[in-house]
Protein backbone atom coordinates (compact mmCIF):
# COMPACT_ATOMS: atom_id res chain seq x y z
CA UNK A 1 0.00 0.00 0.00
CA UNK A 2 2.73 2.52 0.72
CA UNK A 3 3.76 1.99 -2.61
CA UNK A 4 0.50 2.49 -4.11
CA UNK A 5 0.20 5.79 -2.19
CA UNK A 6 3.95 6.83 -3.25
CA UNK A 7 2.93 6.71 -6.82
CA UNK A 8 -0.85 8.07 -6.98
CA UNK A 9 -0.63 10.56 -4.79
CA UNK A 10 2.89 11.50 -3.89
CA UNK A 11 3.84 11.50 -7.46
CA UNK A 12 6.44 9.34 -7.59
CA UNK A 13 6.18 8.21 -10.98
CA UNK A 14 5.29 11.04 -13.25
CA UNK A 15 1.54 10.95 -14.14
CA UNK A 16 2.01 10.91 -17.65
CA UNK A 17 4.34 7.75 -17.08
CA UNK A 18 2.02 6.36 -15.21
CA UNK A 19 -1.37 6.64 -17.26
CA UNK A 20 1.28 5.55 -20.34
CA UNK A 21 2.22 2.48 -18.67
CA UNK A 22 -1.43 1.64 -17.65
CA UNK A 23 -2.50 2.02 -21.66
CA UNK A 24 0.02 -0.71 -22.15
CA UNK A 25 -1.30 -3.01 -19.60
CA UNK A 26 -5.02 -2.01 -20.96
CA UNK A 27 -3.82 -3.10 -25.00
CA UNK A 28 -2.11 -6.16 -23.30
CA UNK A 29 -5.31 -7.40 -21.61
CA UNK A 30 -7.25 -6.50 -24.44
CA UNK A 31 -9.21 -3.75 -22.17
CA UNK A 32 -11.04 -1.16 -24.17
CA UNK A 33 -12.65 0.10 -21.41
CA UNK A 34 -9.06 0.54 -19.68
CA UNK A 35 -7.32 1.78 -23.17
CA UNK A 36 -10.24 4.50 -23.59
CA UNK A 37 -10.05 6.37 -20.08
CA UNK A 38 -6.22 5.99 -19.17
CA UNK A 39 -5.64 7.13 -22.87
CA UNK A 40 -7.83 10.07 -22.67
CA UNK A 41 -6.19 10.29 -19.30
CA UNK A 42 -2.82 10.51 -20.80
CA UNK A 43 -3.60 12.87 -23.48
CA UNK A 44 -4.90 15.70 -20.20
CA UNK A 45 -1.47 14.79 -19.14
CA UNK A 46 0.08 16.27 -21.73
CA UNK A 47 1.13 13.08 -23.98
CA UNK A 48 0.80 13.37 -27.79
CA UNK A 49 -1.71 11.30 -29.68
CA UNK A 50 1.22 10.15 -32.06
CA UNK A 51 2.89 8.77 -28.68
CA UNK A 52 -0.55 7.68 -27.64
CA UNK A 53 -0.58 5.72 -30.74
CA UNK A 54 2.44 4.12 -30.84
CA UNK A 55 2.17 2.58 -27.01
CA UNK A 56 2.54 -1.04 -27.28
CA UNK A 57 3.11 -1.35 -30.63
CA UNK A 58 6.15 -3.73 -31.68
CA UNK A 59 7.86 -1.50 -34.54
CA UNK A 60 10.59 -0.17 -32.68
CA UNK A 61 13.94 -2.27 -32.36
CA UNK A 62 14.44 -3.11 -29.07
CA UNK A 63 18.14 -1.44 -29.32
CA UNK A 64 16.75 1.88 -30.33
CA UNK A 65 13.79 1.92 -27.29
CA UNK A 66 13.82 5.21 -25.18
CA UNK A 67 13.80 4.12 -21.51
CA UNK A 68 9.79 5.03 -21.45
CA UNK A 69 9.50 2.70 -24.56
CA UNK A 70 11.39 -0.28 -22.38
CA UNK A 71 9.27 0.54 -19.61
CA UNK A 72 6.24 0.16 -21.40
CA UNK A 73 7.40 -2.81 -22.98
CA UNK A 74 8.30 -4.40 -19.18
CA UNK A 75 4.79 -3.75 -18.23
CA UNK A 76 3.20 -4.98 -21.29
CA UNK A 77 5.63 -8.29 -21.10
CA UNK A 78 4.27 -8.65 -17.15
CA UNK A 79 0.66 -8.40 -17.77
CA UNK A 80 1.10 -10.72 -20.54
CA UNK A 81 2.75 -13.57 -18.96
CA UNK A 82 0.77 -13.35 -15.96
CA UNK A 83 3.40 -11.40 -13.87
CA UNK A 84 6.00 -14.64 -14.58
CA UNK A 85 8.64 -13.25 -16.95
CA UNK A 86 10.01 -16.35 -19.02
CA UNK A 87 12.70 -14.38 -19.63
CA UNK A 88 14.60 -12.37 -16.76
CA UNK A 89 16.64 -10.37 -19.37
CA UNK A 90 13.98 -7.29 -19.38
CA UNK A 91 13.76 -7.26 -15.72
CA UNK A 92 17.59 -7.09 -15.53
CA UNK A 93 17.43 -4.25 -17.97
CA UNK A 94 14.72 -2.41 -15.86
CA UNK A 95 17.17 -2.30 -12.97
CA UNK A 96 19.99 -1.06 -14.72
CA UNK A 97 18.01 1.75 -16.13
CA UNK A 98 15.94 2.55 -13.52
CA UNK A 99 16.89 1.51 -10.54
CA UNK A 100 15.04 -0.93 -8.10
CA UNK A 101 12.73 1.29 -7.01
CA UNK A 102 10.87 2.38 -10.52
CA UNK A 103 11.17 -1.08 -11.82
CA UNK A 104 9.12 -1.90 -8.45
CA UNK A 105 6.81 0.93 -9.47
CA UNK A 106 5.84 -0.13 -12.84
CA UNK A 107 5.23 -3.69 -11.58
CA UNK A 108 2.88 -2.25 -9.04
CA UNK A 109 1.23 -0.03 -11.67
CA UNK A 110 0.94 -2.66 -14.11
CA UNK A 111 -0.63 -5.27 -11.24
CA UNK A 112 -2.80 -2.55 -10.55
CA UNK A 113 -4.03 -2.19 -13.93
CA UNK A 114 -4.45 -5.75 -14.62
CA UNK A 115 -6.95 -5.85 -11.75
CA UNK A 116 -8.51 -3.33 -13.29
CA UNK A 117 -8.44 -4.57 -16.83
CA UNK A 118 -9.63 -8.20 -15.21
CA UNK A 119 -12.93 -6.54 -13.46
CA UNK A 120 -13.96 -4.25 -16.39
CA UNK A 121 -13.25 -6.82 -18.94
CA UNK A 122 -15.80 -9.27 -16.73
CA UNK A 123 -17.78 -6.23 -16.96
CA UNK A 124 -17.86 -6.11 -20.81
CA UNK A 125 -18.93 -10.36 -20.51
CA UNK A 126 -21.97 -9.08 -19.36
CA UNK A 127 -22.95 -6.65 -22.23
CA UNK A 128 -21.48 -8.73 -24.24
CA UNK A 129 -24.24 -11.55 -22.68
CA UNK A 130 -27.07 -8.88 -22.99
CA UNK A 131 -26.38 -8.67 -26.91
CA UNK A 132 -26.95 -12.78 -26.98
CA UNK A 133 -23.02 -13.39 -27.11
CA UNK A 134 -21.85 -14.71 -23.89
CA UNK A 135 -18.28 -15.34 -22.73
CA UNK A 136 -17.07 -18.73 -22.66
CA UNK A 137 -14.29 -17.86 -19.98
CA UNK A 138 -17.01 -16.03 -17.44
CA UNK A 139 -19.64 -16.63 -15.23
CA UNK A 140 -22.69 -14.71 -14.90
CA UNK A 141 -22.41 -14.51 -10.97
CA UNK A 142 -19.37 -12.48 -11.47
CA UNK A 143 -20.58 -10.40 -14.77
CA UNK A 144 -23.58 -8.84 -12.68
CA UNK A 145 -21.32 -8.15 -9.66
CA UNK A 146 -18.67 -6.34 -11.67
CA UNK A 147 -21.26 -5.15 -14.36
CA UNK A 148 -23.18 -3.44 -11.33
CA UNK A 149 -20.15 -2.14 -10.12
CA UNK A 150 -19.00 -0.66 -13.04
CA UNK A 151 -22.17 0.53 -14.08
CA UNK A 152 -21.52 2.91 -10.79
CA UNK A 153 -18.10 3.62 -11.45
CA UNK A 154 -17.19 4.19 -15.28
CA UNK A 155 -19.77 7.09 -15.79
CA UNK A 156 -18.02 9.06 -12.96
CA UNK A 157 -15.16 7.87 -14.53
CA UNK A 158 -16.79 9.94 -17.65
CA UNK A 159 -17.37 13.09 -15.70
CA UNK A 160 -13.94 13.50 -14.40
CA UNK A 161 -12.35 13.14 -17.91
CA UNK A 162 -15.16 15.90 -19.18
CA UNK A 163 -13.67 17.80 -16.43
CA UNK A 164 -10.35 17.71 -17.39
CA UNK A 165 -10.79 18.17 -20.89
CA UNK A 166 -12.79 21.18 -20.34
CA UNK A 167 -15.20 18.62 -22.36
CA UNK A 168 -19.06 18.01 -21.58
CA UNK A 169 -19.53 14.21 -20.55
CA UNK A 170 -21.91 13.77 -23.59
CA UNK A 171 -18.51 14.42 -25.66
CA UNK A 172 -16.42 12.07 -24.27
CA UNK A 173 -19.29 9.46 -23.81
CA UNK A 174 -19.55 9.98 -27.85
CA UNK A 175 -15.73 9.51 -27.99
CA UNK A 176 -15.41 6.51 -26.31
CA UNK A 177 -18.95 5.38 -28.21
CA UNK A 178 -16.36 5.81 -31.69
CA UNK A 179 -13.09 4.32 -29.46
CA UNK A 180 -11.32 1.48 -31.19
CA UNK A 181 -8.70 0.13 -29.47
CA UNK A 182 -5.26 0.13 -31.77
CA UNK A 183 -5.29 -3.17 -33.35
CA UNK A 184 -9.04 -4.35 -33.56
CA UNK A 185 -10.81 -5.11 -36.85
CA UNK A 186 -14.15 -4.04 -37.63
CA UNK A 187 -16.29 -6.70 -36.90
Amino acid sequence: MADIYAIWVKKRLDPMFREEIMVAVARANSCRFCDFVHGQWALAQGLQEEDLARIGSRSEPQEGKSERALALAFAQALASGDFALVDPAPAGTMRERFGETATRDVETVARVMTLANLSANTADAFFSRLKDNPSTHSRLADELILGAAFALVYPLMMVVLAVLQRRTPLAVLRDFLRFKAPGTEET
